[in-house]
């Protein structure tokens, strides 16, 4: 995947998952601020080729927050198959992918993580699997 080409998920994510909403999120729905700021660090690891940091961080992120954040939950795991691909370990990247498409299965078809999820399952049909 070429950088113009994450630059753009990673604009599309920010927009669709927590910059535009048409009214602030409910209380329980806020993450502290150390998550967003932690999930966007392994973002930026990514993006510099950090593959091996990268996979740390969010997996450490995945393990603290995903449950009160599937959306950015969703993200993260997209972005640790990329990880895995970009360091030569395709199982555990195709592992992520039906990861994603497990975990937001039934989730509503309009919800960020579901995006995801259609992209995991688009990636997945392309593998062969």
């Amino acid at each position: 995947m070429k950088r113009s080409e994450v630059h753009s998920f990673l604009v599309l994510f920010l927009l669709g998952s927590i910059g535009c909403r048409a009214s602030p999120p409910s209380e329980p729905e806020r993450l502290p601020p150390e998550a967003v700021v932690r999930h966007r660090q392994a973002l930026i690891l990514f993006d510099r080729g950090e593959y091996k940091p990268c996979v740390e961080a969010l997996r450490d992120w995945l393990g603290r927050h995903e449950a009160a954040q599937p959306d950015l939950g969703a993200s993260a795991r997209f972005f640790l198959a990329l990880s895995h691909h970009r360091l030569g370990e395709t199982g555990k990247a195709r592992d992520a992918l039906q990861d994603i498409c497990r975990r937001y299965a039934a989730r509503p078809d309009t919800d960020p993580a579901s995006r995801w999820r259609r992209w995991a399952e688009e990636q997945l049909r392309i593998l062969g699997e």
